[in-house]
């Protein structure tokens, strides 16, 4: 997939480093992935092998870890995703384990999923949204889980399954691979990593808008899998260059896309950012990351960026769009 860069409006900005943390010869961090923060600007880390969440100030000092590896309450053989709230409540998943657990200060909570959630965000103190997409037709990807009560509500599914034919078996859907994020108006954000979709629910767990990201997206490959019990329709995981974004987040009104970047950009170590408006549901405007390094996964908020780096550090940066009148 080639990131059609003359469609995209980049804004021009300044920007400095503030502090980093990590790195090669840090013991810090054996693989970090994705980076969130709370309301008070604390830094969240998910350590991929490390399978813990690890917890900074907003200066980068390490405060506290969350999970650990292993098999026990509050341990996973692999930590695959996470979110925070505002207060700093963590969220970590592991479908391997078929579990996630949330770290309340001193108080985990762990409950046992069914579906193999690869994705999760939290919604209220006492609820999380999964996303998964083993069996799409039976159970809607997304469910709202109140892990003290053991509630589950289904949200609108994004398929129409009574148009799905009985007899054709396509296996898991990966084309649903992607994030999910909640907002501050109670809205929960999919976005699908393959075919561009960007779907907004209500609170009530309706389909309430759609709209698409501006890159070109190409159709999932489909190849027919022969065995003794006869064929079927399998939908292969997409290549590298089949996804479009490599990290989203959400920070107030806005969705920022990390394109996953082409070798060309990564030899370059040029990297694009989109932001969308989730009020106005359309593409605002790019920026190009130039002289950064190596990225791995990208955090953004109105004033800073943070960035996981292929050498396991974490640098944190200062930024600010320069002065722009929207026609």
């Amino acid at each position: 997939m080639e990131n059609k860069t003359w469609e995209r409006d980049f804004r021009e900005y300044e920007i400095h480093s503030l502090f980093s943390f990590g790195g090669i010869d840090n013991e810090m961090f054996l693989l970090p992935a994705n980076i969130k923060i709370d309301k008070f600007g604390n830094i969240y880390v998910l350590d991929f092998l490390d399978c813990s969440v690890k917890k900074f100030d907003r200066t980068g000092k390490y405060i506290q870890k969350y999970g650990k590896k292993g098999r026990g309450p509050g341990e996973f053989t692999n930590g695959f995703y996470f979110d925070v709230d505002k207060d700093g409540r963590i969220k970590l998943i592991n479908p391997n384990d078929n579990k996630f657990a949330v770290f309340d200060k001193e108080k985990v909570y762990e409950y046992k999923t069914t579906l193999t959630p690869g994705r999760v965000c939290f919604v209220s103190n006492n609820e999380v949204v999964t996303f998964q997409f083993m069996d799409p037709f039976t159970f809607s990807p997304f469910q709202r889980i109140n892990f003290l009560q053991k509630d589950i509500f289904q949200y609108q599914n994004v398929f129409d399954t009574e148009t799905i034919n009985d007899n054709e078996d396509l296996g898991m859907l990966p084309f649903l691979i992607g994030d999910i994020h909640y907002t501050v108006s109670n809205r929960l954000i999919y976005i699908s990593s393959i075919l561009g979709y960007v779907i907004i629910y209500s609170d009530e767990g309706m389909i309430e808008n759609v709209f698409k990201l501006i890159d070109e997206t190409t159709n999932p490959r489909v190849e027919i899998n022969k065995s003794k019990k006869g064929s079927r329709n399998i939908i292969n995981f997409p290549r590298r260059e089949e996804y479009i974004f490599a990290s989203t987040n959400i920070y107030k009104d806005d969705l920022f896309v990390f394109i996953m970047p082409t070798e060309l950009q990564m030899k370059a170590e040029e990297f694009v950012v989109d932001i969308y408006s989730l009020s106005e549901r359309r593409y605002k405007y790019s920026l190009l990351l130039k002289n950064i390094g190596m990225v791995s996964k990208i955090f953004i908020s109105d004033k800073q960026i943070y960035i996981t780096k292929e050498n396991t550090e974490i640098e944190v940066f200062k930024y600010k769009l320069k002065d722009y009148n929207e026609n």
